[in-house]
């Protein structure tokens, strides 16, 4: 009989169950590309939201949106950058894989973030589109209903793959 896994849930269960010798490893190269990479993306993600609450131009919609997506990019650079320093290749002895309370809170933050990441970027892409529709028109785009949607989204979403 062949299992079908579903979206997340199952999935997900499968490898916080797995024995860590089949757990997916994170490659060498990988680990490579997560050490260099993960602190220019978090200083990158850290430098928008700093200019977000720093100048008041920037608190207009769509800077609401990107501080959105730029506190996400943080939370998920944060998680490679911490995933790789503790893999198999990163300078820490300890094996981490074993550790269930490190597994289950990494594997939160980085699942609300990526969830969180990509709603912003479909409510920026829908922001534009309506922007750019209502370009001739003097219509209001209202600000706080793209906020509620993704956070309600990623509420349920979360409820499903941790229940």
């Amino acid at each position: 009989m062949e299992t079908v896994l579903n979206f997340g849930g199952d999935f997900l269960r499968m490898l916080a169950v797995a024995e860590p010798s089949q757990q997916p490893e994170l490659q060498w190269l990988d680990f490579w590309v997560f050490v260099i990479c993960a602190p220019f993306a978090m200083c990158f993600s850290l430098f928008i939201i700093y200019t977000f609450f720093r100048y008041d131009k920037c608190r207009k919609q769509p800077g609401d949106i990107i501080l959105g997506i730029s506190i996400s990019d943080f939370i998920l650079s944060t998680h490679w950058f911490i995933t790789a320093l503790f893999s198999v290749h990163g300078p820490f002895t300890v094996d981490l894989r074993e550790s269930e309370p490190f597994c289950q809170i990494n594997a939160f933050f980085s699942t609300t973030a990526g969830i969180n990441q990509f709603l912003y970027n479909v409510s920026f892409c829908i922001y534009m589109m309506t922007k750019i529709r209502h370009a001739l028109k003097n219509s209001k785009i209202y600000k706080n209903t793209f906020h509620v949607v993704n956070i309600s989204v990623t509420v349920i979403m979360l409820i499903y793959l941790y229940s």
